[in-house]
């Protein structure tokens, strides 16, 4: 999807992104560029962040290892088989005490099969034992995008129950 200039702000509002370590499912470019940047990672590195990846597979070599864990775009576009697995590795990658940034459609027509509810991001939390450290107020979603950050403030399986999962809809029918 790319990254908006409003996601950085909100995430630099709640985190301090210098010395940590920030993981991007895919490699977002910024929508338009971001002081002088065009992309997340480019960025990342001239604030000091400690290390940046991005990542299009499962690195089990990478398992609890980052404070900051980002999805500016990307679970929309995998199947309807992909969420499970994907949020979990997510979850997996993101140390405890670290965020997790979702930046996903809700109402997103013409743009990916996947669009997930409100709900959806409620119930993960409460199933996670996440924090919700923000969420966009209906009023504030840009382009039918719903902006989430979540804080993993200790250390739990991802045992989300199956009625969650139904709250996403694929191609504008529940799941």
């Amino acid at each position: 999807m790319g990254c908006f200039n409003r996601t950085i702000v909100v995430l630099e509002s709640f985190v301090d992104l210098r010395g940590l370590r920030v993981l991007e499912l895919g490699q977002q470019e910024f929508m338009p560029s971001w002081k002088g940047h065009t992309n997340c990672k480019e960025y990342y590195k001239s604030i000091g962040v400690q290390e940046y990846a991005s990542i299009y597979a499962e690195p089990t070599d990478y398992i609890g290892l980052f404070e900051v864990v980002t999805n500016l775009g990307e679970t929309e576009h995998a199947s309807v088989e992909s969420q499970e697995p994907l949020f979990r590795l997510i979850h997996h990658l993101c140390r405890t005490g670290g965020y997790m940034l979702h930046d996903s459609p809700v109402s997103c027509e013409n743009h990916a099969p996947i669009s997930y509810s409100r709900l959806f991001f409620f119930e993960l939390a409460y199933a996670c034992h996440y924090d919700i450290v923000y969420m966009d107020p209906p009023e504030n979603m840009v382009y039918g995008h719903l902006l989430t950050l979540y804080r993993k403030n200790r250390e739990s399986t991802f045992n989300v129950p199956d009625y969650i999962w139904k709250s996403i809809t694929y191609d504008g029918k529940t799941i």
